[in-house]
């Protein structure tokens, strides 16, 4: 980061850039309270973190936030969709609790990072029962119905299945199916990302 490229974020003529600052970290935070991280826009946003942070310390050294990163404590997946899903959902809720409460760009995008790695952790458990091909109509954009999903596991025992099970897509429900796809979709556009 350099004087100019610095400059692109913070103006001269900025008369509260603390303010500026907390703006710019509050839009990548509404972006997460709606929702999840996807592989591509993830990483621009993280990119986008590392260089506000970056224009904010060389431009103003004497204001910059304290930092408070507290990592999330490690989520380690049973294999179990049923068990899984509502683990993610549990991990994305503190997630997104401490993106609403961060005030560095660092810790945010710590977190960030952090809650993307967990977000393919489970797509790779999930992600193998469909081939690319059957992905075609997917989108990551739109969060699934967490409540449908829940009241689908709820009455399928089937889903209590283990990952590693060669399930009937048949016999899933179509919600879950596309929780599944989701799975697969993100795996695809990840390894699209960083091979």
């Amino acid at each position: 980061m350099n004087e100019a490229l610095a400059k692109i974020h913070f103006p001269d003529d900025v008369e509260e850039p603390l303010d500026l600052y907390n703006e710019k970290l509050f839009r990548v935070k509404q972006f997460y309270f709606q929702r999840n991280p996807i592989p591509k826009v993830t990483q621009q946003k993280i990119k986008e973190l590392k260089d506000l942070d970056a224009a904010f310390e060389l431009r103003f050294p004497q204001l910059n936030p304290n930092r408070a990163y507290t990592p999330v404590a490690d989520v380690v997946f049973s294999k179990f969709f049923s068990t899984d899903y509502k683990i993610l959902q549990h991990a994305q809720t503190i997630f997104k609790g401490r993106v609403a409460t961060c005030q560095h760009a660092l810790d945010l995008f710590q977190y960030l990072e952090d809650w993307y790695n967990l977000e393919v952790d489970f797509a790779r458990t999930y992600g193998h029962f469909y081939e690319e091909d059957d992905l075609t109509t997917v989108q990551l954009t739109q969060n699934e119905d967490v409540m449908l999903i829940n009241q689908r596991l709820a009455a399928n025992a089937y889903f209590n299945l283990h990952a590693d099970y060669q399930w009937n897509k048949n016999d899933i429900a179509l919600e879950l199916q596309d929780v599944l796809k989701r799975c697969a979709k993100f795996i695809v556009l990840h390894k699209r990302l960083f091979n």
